[in-house]
Parts: structure tokens; sequence; C-alpha cells
């Protein structure tokens, strides 16, 4: 069954992608929109259409989805979402939940992978080359500027999955953009994840998660010690809901 899982999984995505880069529904419109400068409604539909494509793929795959604390999302859009890394799932469930649009902040080697490009262009995404200082910073500038129209970004500041349910370090500089856009930032767990596709293995398995927001924490008026330790403080929240929201296998 599981592989069974995978294949229609991966034929639903591919389907999909085609569908939305040509289908008589979404792309034109989105298109349209754009060149009638309606930035907004253009992006209103975006994210109606990655709910959708999020939803139905998350159903396929057999993934139950717990949300809790949606209440805590700042009803503007300049916000930054830091949360902890575990699956290649992980990026599809902030669409359970967001009412806007939702950029990522990636490593740029992610437009290697098929189907991700395409779905990073739909959104207002940022790719860092961290071999590269002086293009991440011109990225992180974009970001930044990104949240201070009121796009919400997503961080994931360990820089790449977990091997297991721990977390791994943040990276340093990781909330660079958070702090550039005087952007609040809100922590959000994942649960679970790791479950439905462990590194080194070719099978997706059904699997419940939890996807647990935090309150906001703002970052204007920060001196340079709490800037220091917003990173710590945030990596121990998520790795306190880890635990306290632990799912039993």
């Amino acid at each position: 069954m599981a592989v069974l899982r995978e294949i229609l999984a991966i034929l639903y995505a591919i389907i999909g992608i085609i569908w939305m880069r040509i289908g008589p529904m979404w792309a034109p419109r989105i298109n349209r929109l754009n060149r009638q400068g309606k930035a907004k409604e253009a992006d209103q539909v975006t994210i109606t259409m990655l709910k959708r494509f999020a939803r139905r793929l998350i159903k396929i795959i057999g993934i139950e989805v717990e949300i809790i604390g949606q209440e805590n999302l700042p009803k503007h859009g300049r916000y930054v979402l830091v949360g902890n890394h575990q699956g290649h799932a992980d990026p599809f469930f902030p669409f359970l939940f967001m009412d806007r649009g939702l950029g990522f902040v990636a490593k740029k080697e992610l437009r290697k992978l098929p189907i991700v490009p395409y779905l990073m262009e739909l959104d207002h995404c940022v790719l860092i080359d961290r071999k590269d200082l002086r293009q991440s910073l011109k990225a992180i500038q974009e970001g930044a500027e990104f949240v201070r129209n009121g796009y919400p970004v997503m961080i994931y500041p360990e820089g790449t999955r977990s091997t297991s349910e721990k977390m791994l370090p943040f990276k340093s500089g990781a909330l660079n953009l958070a702090l550039k856009a005087n952007a609040e930032i809100v922590p959000v767990t994942t649960v679970g994840s790791f479950w439905i596709h462990k590194k080194g293995s070719y099978l997706i398995e059904k699997s419940k998660v939890r996807v647990v927001i935090d309150a906001p924490i703002p970052t204007v008026d920060l001196d340079r010690q709490e800037k220091k330790e917003l990173s710590i403080k945030i990596h121990d929240q998520i790795e306190k809901n880890l635990e306290k929201y632990k799912l039993e296998r």
C-alpha cells in the first residue's frame, strides 16, 4: 500500500502541476490579473489553488493533520513563520491554515527537484546560495521587502531536514530576514512529519501530523542582546512543543 500511495501521489503532483500551468481555470486568470496590476487578487487566486492542491495531495498520501493555535496568526501579513523541518511534506502544511499567499526561504539546490521550482514561482519565494554571501544578502533583502509589503514568509532555520524527531541547531543568521523587516515571528512546530517519508527511505507512510502555531513574537526595538537570544528562545519553544504534542506510534 505504501508503494501505491507513493505512485498515486507522484502522479497527482505531476498532473496537478501541468493542470495549474496550462489548465483553463487558473493560469490564464492569474496572468490576466497580474497584467492588469491586480497583484492582490492574483495572489488570492494563487493561494486558493495551492491550498486545494496541498489538501488533495495530503489526502492521497493518507496524512491526518491537526492544526493547533490557528487563532495566533496575525491579521496582517507582516510576519515570518519559523518552524522545524522533519520531512519533505512540511512545506505543504502551512497552506492548510494560511488565508493569504506565503513565500518560502529555501536553498537554491531545491531548483533541481521536479515540481518544486514551479510551485515556488507561484508564490513569493526566496532562494539562498549559501556559498555566495553577496547573493544571500540580496535574497534576504528581497524576502524582507516581501514581508514589509504584507506577504508572509516561511523559514526553516535548521537549514535541512533532521534525521530524527530531534531538532537540529538553527543556522547562524537564519532570522535576519525577520529582523530586517521588523516583522513579527510566529513559531510553528510540526510534529510527526518525520514518519511520512523517512530519510533514506523511498516509501511514503500514512501518518498523523500536528501543527502547533504559537503567539507572534515582535522584533521591533529589540536590543543587540535580545536579538542574539531570539534564535535560542524560538528553538527552545519549538523543542518544548515537540515533546508536549508528541504523537504515539
